[in-house]
């Protein structure tokens, strides 16, 4: 299927962009979307669940698009979960969110196959620490200073001084 969307370069097949679209583009069609929340939030982790359920029966890539594709939809017809502990939880994970995600292969090639020989308590200790320290190094170490250098960076271009005078950039609010 994927044939006639790009071509096909032996060597960048892993690498190629194209094919993780359908993974992504479900996110902004979720953001997109009016929210019309119609099920209740508790439904959310079995909705879940069950799109889990679903790929691991069937884990071919299509799936996984069409999945995501469902998943993009049904978004914003879940109502925000309320209970306070799970919100916190949520907000953090979201904050970590990037180190995870960018994180999460190198914890789990170094404390599976690094370390393979080693007991399976240490692999898994090293893996759980990992995957939480990791990510929290990322995001005070790098992602955090690098958005506080952007919004400096995009700070310094709001204005432009054009003759005597300042103007913004943005248009004036009417």
């Amino acid at each position: 299927m994927e044939a006639w969307i790009q071509p096909s370069v032996g060597v960048l097949d892993r690498f190629s962009l194209l094919r993780f679209v359908p993974c992504f583009l479900p996110g902004i069609i979720a953001f997109s979307l009016p929210q019309i929340p119609r099920l209740r939030s508790y439904l959310w982790p079995i909705f879940i669940l069950g799109l889990v359920a679903t790929f691991t029966l069937n884990p071919l890539l299509p799936m996984g698009w069409a999945l995501c594709l469902v998943l993009g939809i049904a978004i914003p017809f879940f109502g925000e979960i309320q209970t306070k502990w799970v919100r916190t939880i949520c907000k953090r994970i979201a904050t970590y969110s990037y180190g995870i995600y960018i994180s999460h292969q190198f914890c789990i090639w170094f404390a599976l196959g690094v370390l393979a020989a080693r007991p399976l308590w240490l692999r898994l200790g090293v893996l759980t620490t990992s995957l939480v320290i990791v990510p929290v190094l990322l995001y005070h170490g790098l992602e955090k200073p690098m958005i506080r250098s952007g919004i400096r960076v995009a700070g310094s271009g709001r204005r432009k001084s054009v003759s005597n005078f300042e103007v913004d950039r943005e248009p004036a609010a009417p």
